[in-house]
């Protein structure tokens, strides 16, 4: 059991600084290149995009912390929230790098090999979620998947 504590304390750590170090470089690539195009800020969607995408980024990375146990009651809410989030944040991502393109107009090469990149995320996003439906499906032979399990007290306290 402590092997599988320590485990996933140190998985939890790497995914939360791995995350804040997209979010980093990912502001700080803004602040340059916002400073470095003066045309940057004849696109103010652009910029409203992007700290969208850092709040949210930091929610996300945030969330590891707040994470319900398992059987608490409202663990049901909190997953769709970060699911829906992280849909966002890739939607809202994929927007603000289609106005970047529009803003800095580079060459057909980078819009070719985007839109591959772009195609494989959609496809693999398809692909697992499907199975993830798939796998649910068949543990719990449909349903509510929360519904099926018995109620266990949660060692943490509540957080509302």
């Amino acid at each position: 059991m402590l092997v599988q504590r320590q485990t996933l304390f140190g998985s939890t750590f790497i995914s939360f600084f791995s995350s804040l170090a997209f979010y980093l470089a990912g502001g700080v690539t803004g602040l340059y290149l916002g400073i470095k195009y003066s045309g940057v800020h004849q696109y103010p969607s652009h910029l409203y995009i992007g700290i969208t995408l850092l709040f949210l980024g930091t929610l996300q990375a945030s969330a590891i912390f707040l994470r319900l146990a398992k059987d608490h009651r409202y663990r049901h809410v909190w997953n769709w929230f970060h699911h829906l989030t992280g849909y966002a944040v890739l939607l809202l991502s994929v927007a603000n790098i289609w106005i970047g393109f529009f803003i800095l107009k580079p060459a057909k090469s980078w819009l070719i090999v985007y839109g591959v990149v772009l195609g494989e995320l959609i496809l693999s996003t398809i692909v697992l979620e499907v199975w993830k439906k798939l796998k649910r499906d068949r543990n719990t032979s449909g349903g509510n998947h929360y519904a099926n399990k018995p109620r266990v007290q949660s060692a943490r306290p509540p957080l509302i």
